[in-house]
């Protein structure tokens, strides 16, 4: 049976979506969120009474139409949206994984609300009455300084260890509209890259936060074609599962019964990565996207990250893009490919790709393997065993 009291009318959603309107439409004149905006304005709103005051799923925003109108001005309210667009930015709902929920949304709330204060703008707040009798204003949401330059990840650890912590009643975490984890993945990139583009186009590049900006660089849109680069050797990599249940009907008229390819399983791939000192950040960040395109083309089981210059600085396992985004820029020496010859030789990968501006010495030794190099503006470079891929981008 339907509760009456949950029940939104008309007149109350229309009442709140024109005034929510109307906070969208001043925010708009704020030069220094134009990201946060576009993340909003592409958000889906839904008006409801079934959760306390305000929450995100990752595709909607919710919010309680009482407690909309029970803020008493439009900065609180400003606040109140740029604090929930901000979680699916994040995407907090993603990165909460096994942690205890209301413990997690804490420190969500930590990380965004001292973001946000920092930025200028008010959180909403309350009179109370303190224990004396005397009146006082107090801000509503979590904020302490203790916390200042720390991740979720980081707080929640800290609340974890923290005996005399007591969970807030502001959860505005839902579980995640989008189970799957890449698919979220990718939701959540193609919303943050639209938003970003919309910032840029306006000039206001510094509303998109750093660690966002990273995150676009890192998984923007590979320049190789690695479905069709790797074509050649899917059947080598990968065990390709059969069932006669589905005969391929196209073979069916010729009086051939052939089984149905039910899917290709690509096992692992190792990456080795040039960081020596010809090689900058945005050429890291290039080569770490077309590792993305890889993982998302081909769905490798888990790939071997190896930066080198010199030698192997580095070795990443990347089994999520989760896992890229963590991997941090290391080298600036020479380039020797040799160390990385011999770790192929005794990696369990079916292939080898290199990313390379190709300014080494080829007198290495053959792993044995297959070899792709992709080699960035260089178009003379030769390989001394493999295939070669060429490609060009301008450095920024």
């Amino acid at each position: 049976m339907e509760n009456n009291a949950l029940i939104v009318t008309a007149d109350e959603e229309k009442k709140t979506r024109l005034d929510i309107s109307r906070i969208k439409i001043m925010m708009m004149n704020s030069k220094k969120i134009t990201f946060f905006i576009g993340l909003l304005m592409r958000m889906p709103i839904r008006i409801t009474r079934e959760i306390p005051t305000a929450a995100v799923n990752g595709k909607f925003l919710f919010i309680n139409p009482d407690f909309w109108f029970k803020l008493k001005s439009q900065d609180e309210k400003v606040f109140l949206l740029l604090h929930e667009i901000s979680h699916i930015a994040y995407d907090h709902m993603g990165r909460r994984l096994q942690r205890e929920p209301r413990k997690w949304n804490d420190a969500c709330d930590y990380v965004i609300n001292a973001f946000l204060s920092d930025a200028g703008f008010r959180m909403p707040d309350e009179v109370v009455i303190d224990e004396n009798g005397i009146k006082r204003t107090v801000e509503i949401g979590l904020l302490d300084s203790k916390y200042d330059g720390m991740s979720a990840e980081q707080i929640y650890e800290l609340l974890e260890k923290d005996p005399d912590y007591k969970p807030s009643d502001m959860g505005d975490i839902l579980p995640p509209a989008t189970q799957d984890p890449v698919q979220r993945q990718h939701e959540i990139q193609d919303l943050l890259s639209q938003a970003a583009t919309q910032a840029d186009m306006a000039n206001d590049s510094a509303s998109v936060p750093p660690e966002i900006r990273r995150l676009l660089d890192r998984l923007k849109q590979p320049m190789i074609n690695w479905k069709v680069a790797l074509q050649r050797f899917l059947f080598d990599l990968a065990p390709n599962n059969y069932s006669w249940s589905r005969p391929r009907k196209r073979y069916i008229p010729l009086g051939m019964y052939l089984p149905q390819v039910q899917g290709t399983k690509v096992g692992q791939v190792d990456f080795a990565i040039d960081v020596s000192g010809s090689i900058s950040e945005n050429d890291f960040n290039q080569f770490c996207s077309e590792v993305f395109g890889v993982f998302k083309q081909t769905k490798p089981e888990k790939i071997r990250l190896i930066q080198f210059d010199h030698q192997i600085q580095n070795v990443s396992v990347v089994k999520s893009v989760k896992d890229l985004l963590a991997v941090q820029f290391k080298g600036g020496g020479g380039t020797y490919l040799e160390p990385v010859m011999q770790d192929a030789l005794q990696s369990k990968a079916k292939a080898l790709i290199v990313l390379t501006d190709g300014q080494f010495s080829t007198n290495i030794t053959d792993p044995k393997k297959p070899v792709i190099w992709a080699v960035f503006n260089c178009p003379e470079w030769e390989a001394p065993f493999g295939s070669v891929i060429h490609f060009k981008f301008k450095p920024e």
